[in-house]
């Protein structure tokens, strides 16, 4: 998965796109996420759907570099392995934090993990603030078969005074209850 987008405090606005590869099939555009005018936006392989949202107990999220960093103290007790090398840091979770964590990561069965080995993050940080993360989960499928999971974040322009670009249509997606999507 590779996660791209833009959000603006002002509003707030928020776009986030997600592509998807999975044994060698690219889907573009597999899921969008877009936030104007109190409502929220959302396509999942061409199903779209609006609705609103209270979007003011967001206005007071920053990335503000001196409020938003990583804090490497606070990881270490849920660490097996930490390396550090110039401003990239490698990290494994615990595999007892993982068991404690067993509710929350079966979430993953949809993606094709069914049981979760290990988790593994490589961080590259720009003055103590995120500008990469790569996670990698590991584990088994329904068969048994060793299966993965990559997910690529990067972040970009923070706090960059930039429009964000909505598709033209958004005012025609359907309204959420309408689409019987959300039971």
């Amino acid at each position: 998965m590779e996660i791209s987008g833009t959000f603006l405090s002002e509003g707030p606005q928020l776009s986030m796109v997600m592509d998807m590869e999975k044994q060698g099939v690219s889907l573009d555009k597999f899921m969008e996420i877009y936030m104007k005018d109190n409502m929220m936006y959302m396509s999942a392989m061409g199903q779209q759907m609006k609705q609103e949202a209270d979007m003011s107990e967001l206005s007071g999220i920053s990335f503000d570099p001196d409020t938003m960093n990583f804090d490497k103290e606070a990881w270490k007790e849920n660490l097996d392995e930490a390396t550090i090398s110039d401003d990239t840091l490698h990290l494994v979770v615990k595999d007892e934090l993982l068991k404690e964590s067993k509710a929350q990561m079966n979430s993953f069965a949809s993606a094709g993990i069914e049981e979760i080995s290990g988790v593994s993050m490589d961080v590259e940080l720009e003055n103590d603030f995120i500008k990469s993360a790569t996670i990698q989960l590991k584990g088994t499928d329904a068969d048994g078969n060793t299966a993965s999971i990559q997910v690529y974040l990067k972040l970009n322009d923070i706090n960059a005074a930039k429009d964000i670009t909505y598709p033209d249509d958004l005012d025609t997606w359907p309204l959420a209850e309408d689409t019987g999507l959300l039971g």
